[in-house]
């Protein structure tokens, strides 16, 4: 049974899982920026839900697996991946928010124009796992966006946000671990430097 498989089966059986992820992470100031988007869409909107604390704003490049033990063989290959990634800096506009479709949906911020530097770095990363064995996934599930509101009671509409400018300078390797205040511990951060 595969490592995919397996953790595949593991959260079939219920339970809180350790999880692994590729990530940007805003700096202070985007996460302050985040911040105020959520509150006027929390002004706006009065949603009830969840919402999520500054610190784990993120941006998921990819997600890698789920179990409920910490896989440290998935690890030691994602490392070796990410250290493989040459790509330069980019910067994103984040300049709308929406709802995914469901029943009690997350509300997230997203970017209305195509990010092509980002589906680069995607691509480059998705790649460099590749090439460690893992599964490669399609770019076509990769929807960049940044939660702010997770289980809504309601969806929500397609509306302009002020732009919040991100310049992303590197990426980091997340863990979230279950039972915990502070979910998301970094594994590890790499520059984003074309070399």
């Amino acid at each position: 049974m595969t490592e995919e498989k397996s953790a595949g089966a593991d959260s079939r059986r219920g339970g809180e899982q350790h999880r692994l992820f590729f990530a940007l992470l805003p700096d202070e100031q985007v996460r302050d920026s985040i911040a105020r988007a959520a509150a006027v869409l929390d002004s706006n909107h009065h949603p009830a839900g969840k919402w999520i604390a500054p610190v784990e704003y993120h941006v998921t490049l990819r997600f890698l697996g789920e179990d409920s033990r910490l896989n440290l063989a998935l690890v030691e290959r994602a490392v070796e991946a990410a250290a493989t990634v040459r790509l330069d800096g980019f910067d994103l506009v984040f300049d709308s928010a929406s709802s995914f479709p469901g029943a009690r949906p997350p509300w997230v911020l997203r970017c209305r124009e195509p990010a092509e530097p980002l589906h680069r770095l995607w691509r480059s990363l998705d790649g460099a796992m590749a090439g460690q064995g893992l599964r490669a996934e399609s770019e076509l599930n990769f929807v960049p966006h940044i939660t702010v509101l997770r289980h809504a009671d309601s969806p929500l509409p397609a509306c302009a946000i002020e732009p919040i400018g991100w310049r992303v300078g590197d990426f980091a390797l997340m863990h979230s671990q279950p039972g915990r205040e502070r979910r998301y511990v970094e594994l590890g951060r790499w520059p984003l430097v074309a070399r």
